[in-house]
């Protein structure tokens, strides 16, 4: 990226590099958004049905103000978004935002276009924000979960990854220890 891409030069090189692509044949490549790509987000939204739109932000959004837009691209020490991109076009986010009471904590929030649900987009998304997020000192993720988002639950449940979830009225509050395995190597 360029220096005029908004990224701090602490961050710039390794956390907005392009990340590698899926398994062979698979169209969707990963790499960290920047404020450039605010136009992909907010065309990601729309994409979005109002059942997933609600089940990513707990009402129904139908755009997001300039002001979040920019919060949910910015690169810094305290966020960072990894974008999917099937042939130019985002299909999924996963972002994290860390603590101020806990910095080696983070909340994430993750959300796939209706078109890509179910093959596989948030499953590569999440552990290659991990990478990034534990070179950032970070060891742990929280986020809050709809209760009836079942297929969420699942993923969670499947990746073999040490969590605790508990039951909160309609949401689940799950938190994550990052895996050794997403750890910086050396």
């Amino acid at each position: 990226m360029d220096a005029g891409s908004g990224c701090t030069a602490s961050v710039a090189v390794d956390r907005v590099a392009r990340l590698a692509p899926g398994a062979a044949g698979s169209t969707i490549g990963l790499r960290c958004l920047t404020p450039a790509d605010a136009h992909h987000v907010a065309d990601l939204l729309e994409r979005m049905s109002p059942d997933s739109r609600y089940r990513r932000y707990f009402r129904l959004v139908r755009s997001l103000a300039p002001v979040d837009l920019a919060r949910f691209v910015a690169v810094s020490p305290d966020h960072l978004a990894v974008g999917a991109f099937d042939s130019g076009v985002l299909v999924g986010v996963a972002q994290y935002f860390r603590s101020a009471k806990h910095p080696d904590s983070a909340e994430v929030a993750v959300e796939v276009a209706d078109s890509h649900h179910r093959r596989g987009v948030a499953a590569r998304l999440v552990p290659e924000l991990a990478r990034h997020a534990v070179d950032a000192g970070i060891t742990h993720f929280t986020a809050t979960v709809s209760a009836e988002n079942r297929p969420v639950l699942e993923l969670m449940r499947r990746s073999g990854w040490d969590l605790t979830m508990t039951l909160d009225g309609p949401y689940v509050d799950v938190d994550v220890t990052v895996p050794v395995g997403c750890q910086r190597r050396g």
